[in-house]
């Protein structure tokens, strides 16, 4: 009698247990890290990819495949230093809170406070619009002064007389749309409040800090050290790819690194050694609009929502390259892809990768 109390007390109080989801070892993730960059690279075709995988604070993996160099056959690595594109806006943001931390700029002063030069538009544009993408101003990379003069030497005054006196395209905070411009103000907005020229500033206070030995603000005519050629394709043949003058997109996109770097860069972000933890989360959440409507755009980041999956991302595309991070902070998971073919894909890539770690993260995640 007594036994069979026990049994009924042990079958009341059991609970099934859930299948344990063992994480892949570095050595499962450096095998489909190979597998989907060496099919990039075939059927792209591509020339070159890096990748780096992190996760609880140690790097699972970092390597090249294919070519930095196709035409003297130079292997892409974990070093190998990549144009960002709009990556680069992460600076940007980076060293514009900054100054807001240092109480040099608030967020919401009106742009003009910084740029008395600029025209008034009657609701005043404010610093987080631009941050946010929410500022209602035109893209000036969408704009055919800029498609002229893309290979020239044109002053940031011009750049500024392209745009500055258009109407606005929306309310500022009514809408977010994903707007150059903004970020292109806001290396003006650094370099008014901090007295130093922007790529100055970010030396001395986001490299520096970060101790990054492979980033830099491109060259229109020099390579940097190990940097990759960049490639689009024509006609399934890899050809080099256009050019353009960086001074042109500034705080923008004029930054080149590598897959180390920027993961430093962001193990410094997040760690409180480049902004208080405060400016780190209000730069990864969502922006408002004015109806109390959500973004899915913090400050620099894109911030999204996978199946119960919070992912922190951006992706970068200039003439010849392709690059991307993905945080996902509850897995404590950093996904870095680099690219010197502009036309390459990295979203099925870094999915890849993803769901070895989260099986459950859902088809979705491939798409911006």
């Amino acid at each position: 009698m007594r036994t069979r109390r026990v049994l009924i007390v042990l079958a009341l109080v059991w609970i099934p247990l859930a299948p344990v989801f063992a994480a892949p070892t570095a050595k499962e993730v450096e095998a489909k890290a190979a597998e989907l960059a060496t099919n990039e690279i075939a059927n792209g075709p591509a020339a070159g990819i890096s990748i780096l995988v992190a996760r609880k604070g140690k790097v699972l993996m970092a390597k090249g495949y294919g070519y930095a160099d196709l035409e003297n056959k130079v292997p892409a690595t974990e070093h190998t230093v990549y144009r960002l594109g709009s990556l680069s806006k992460q600076f940007t943001a980076t060293a514009t809170m900054q100054l807001v931390d240092e109480g040099l700029v608030r967020l919401d002063d009106s742009i003009r406070k910084y740029l008395p030069e600029y025209p008034a538009s009657g609701q005043p544009v404010t610093v987080r619009h631009l941050l946010n993408h929410t500022s209602g101003l035109v893209n000036y990379t969408s704009i055919g002064e800029y498609w002229k003069h893309v290979n020239d030497d044109v002053p940031h005054s011009a750049v500024l007389d392209w745009f500055s006196g258009r109407e606005l395209i929306s309310e500022p905070g009514a809408i977010y749309s994903y707007c150059n411009t903004g970020y292109f103000l806001l290396g003006l907005i650094i370099e008014r409040a901090s007295g130093e020229r922007f790529q100055d500033y970010v030396r001395r206070n986001i490299f520096d800090p970060s101790k990054l030995k492979e980033t830099n603000f491109y060259l229109r005519d020099e390579q940097l050290t190990n940097e990759a050629h960049g490639y689009t394709r024509s006609e399934g043949k890899l050809v080099a790819a256009r050019t353009l003058n960086p001074e042109l997109i500034f705080s923008v996109g004029a930054l080149a690194s590598s897959v180390t770097d920027i993961y430093k860069f962001h193990r410094a972000l997040r760690d409180g050694t480049l902004v208080t933890p405060e400016s780190y989360a209000i730069m990864t959440s969502p922006a408002w609009l004015n109806d109390g409507e959500f973004t899915k755009y913090g400050m620099g980041f894109h911030v999204d929502n996978w199946g119960g999956h919070r992912a922190l991302r951006h992706g970068g595309l200039v003439y010849g390259f392709k690059s991307c991070i993905y945080y996902y902070p509850e897995e404590d998971l950093t996904i870095i892809v680099m690219m010197n073919t502009e036309n390459s894909e990295y979203r099925p890539i870094q999915a890849g990768i993803a769901r070895l770690f989260i099986p459950d993260l859902g088809a979705g995640v491939n798409y911006e």
